[in-house]
């Protein structure tokens, strides 16, 4: 069962992640912002990557819900 993107955010990144792995686009290309996110997705394997970035965006937030944390 594919695990789909929880936002358009997660979404975009893994098709970024995804493109660095297959060599279609350089690290070098992404902005500044999203490269440590992307270097941290880009150890999925490619067919967890697909999942993600094949995610339709139609109903996602933006953003994800950050999770509280309990004290």
């Amino acid at each position: 069962r594919p695990m789909p993107s929880v936002s358009v955010a997660q979404r975009r990144v893994a098709a970024m992640a995804k493109q660095v792995k297959e060599g279609t686009l350089r690290l070098a290309d992404i902005p500044a912002g999203a490269r440590d996110d992307v270097k941290s997705m880009a150890s999925m394997s490619l067919a967890q990557l697909d999942d993600f970035a094949s995610t339709k965006e139609a109903k996602l937030p933006k953003h994800a819900k950050k999770k509280k944390k309990r004290a």
